[in-house]
C-alpha cells in the first residue's frame, strides 16, 4: 500500500513539472530565426524607422515588389536563402547588451514573414554588423535578448540582403518574352531607316518587311531560321540599372539610336527607345559605343550594356 502511494506520488509530481514546463514560454524559439521550409513563405515586409517599409509578395512564377512591380529574380533569391539558412552565432555577453539594443532601437529594420494563407510566421529586428564584421545583431520581436546570426559559408552583413533601395528590389529585365507569345517586333534605326524593318507571324511562320513602305525587298524569301534565332534574344536580357530620373539627367545622352517594339499574340504592346551615352573624351563612333539609357512607354530608364542587347540590333539584311 505504501508503495502505491509512493508511485501515485511521483506521478502527479511528473504530471505537475509537465503542466508548469507547458506553461513556460519556450525561450529557444526567441532565437529560431530562420524559416527551413521556404517555399511555405508567400510574404516579406521591411519597415525601417524613418517609415519606409517594402512589401515582397510571392505571385505566380515571380515575385512583387509594392504591389506595382516585379522584384529582382537575384534580390529576392539572396533575401529567401538568407531567411531559411540563417543561423544562430553566439549570445552577446551582457557587459554588451546595452550598446547592441541601443542600435537595435535606433536603426534595426523590423522583418515580418507570412506563409500562403497570410498568416504570420515570426518577426525580428535586423541591426548592423559585428566589430569584427562576420556576423549581424538580430533580436526576435517580443523578445529582450538580442543574438548574432550568420550564414554558413558566408562572412558579412546580412542586412545588406533586407536593406536596399527602391530601385534595387525592382526587376531590371527589360524584354522577357517566350517566341510562341510574340506575334510582331518593329525596329526602327533612327538614322540608317532602310536597316529598319517588321518581323511577323503569319500562322507558323514568320515574314519580314521593311519598315518603312517606301523601301521595297524585291522578291528575296526570307532566309530559313533567321527569325527563330533572332527572337531568341528576346527571351530574357536585362538592364546593368535602373536609374532615378535625376541620375539619367547627368548621363550625356546622344540623339536616339533605336526603337524596338514587341507586340504580343494578345496584343499588348511595349516599346522601348535606345539612346547612345557619349564615352569619356568625347568618342561618338558607334563601334565605340559601350552603353545606352533605355527608356521604355512607362517612362522607366535604365543603364544597358551594348555587348548585352547586341542581338537585338540586326538590320533588314540578316533576314535576306
Amino acid at each position: 500500500m505504501k508503495r502505491l502511494i509512493v508511485i501515485i506520488g511521483l506521478t502527479l509530481l511528473a504530471l505537475l513539472a509537465w503542466k508548469n514546463s507547458k506553461d513556460k514560454p519556450d525561450v529557444a524559439e526567441d532565437f529560431r530565426f530562420a524559416v527551413p521550409e521556404i517555399s511555405t513563405v508567400a510574404k516579406v515586409t521591411i519597415s525601417d524607422r524613418a517609415g519606409r517599409k517594402v512589401m515582397l509578395e510571392r505571385q505566380d512564377g515571380y515575385w512583387s515588389f509594392n504591389e506595382d512591380y516585379r522584384a529582382r529574380e537575384d534580390a529576392i533569391f539572396n533575401l529567401l536563402k538568407t531567411i531559411q539558412q540563417m543561423e544562430l552565432a553566439y549570445i552577446p555577453g551582457p557587459q554588451a547588451l546595452k550598446n547592441i539594443v541601443k542600435g537595435l532601437s535606433s536603426q534595426g529594420l523590423k522583418v515580418s514573414i507570412f506563409n500562403r494563407n497570410d498568416k504570420h510566421l515570426k518577426s525580428y529586428f535586423i541591426g548592423g554588423s559585428t566589430p569584427d564584421e562576420r556576423g549581424t545583431y538580430i533580436i526576435m520581436e517580443g523578445s529582450d535578448q538580442p543574438a548574432v546570426v550568420t550564414l554558413p559559408n558566408f562572412e558579412g552583413s546580412l542586412r545588406t540582403r533586407f536593406d536596399m533601395v527602391d530601385l534595387d528590389w525592382r526587376d531590371r529585365i527589360v524584354f522577357r518574352y517566350d517566341q510562341e507569345n510574340i506575334g510582331e517586333v518593329k525596329v526602327v534605326y533612327h538614322q540608317t531607316p532602310k536597316a529598319s524593318f517588321v518581323l511577323y507571324r503569319t500562322g507558323s511562320n514568320w515574314k519580314v518587311r521593311p519598315h518603312s513602305d517606301e523601301i521595297g525587298t524585291g522578291n528575296e524569301e526570307i532566309r530559313r531560321g533567321s527569325a527563330e534565332a533572332y527572337l531568341r534574344a528576346y527571351k530574357k536580357v536585362g538592364a546593368e540599372s535602373i536609374l532615378s530620373k535625376s541620375t539619367a539627367a547627368t548621363l550625356n545622352r546622344m540623339n536616339p539610336f533605336c526603337s524596338i517594339t514587341v507586340i504580343s499574340q494578345s496584343g499588348d504592346s511595349e516599346e522601348v527607345t535606345f539612346y547612345p551615352v557619349q564615352q569619356k573624351g568625347g568618342e561618338t563612333s558607334r563601334d565605340r559605343i559601350g552603353r545606352y539609357i533605355c527608356e521604355d512607354q512607362n517612362g522607366t530608364s535604365y543603364l544597358v550594356q551594348h555587348a548585352v542587347f547586341s542581338d537585338l540590333f540586326v538590320s533588314l539584311d540578316f533576314f535576306l
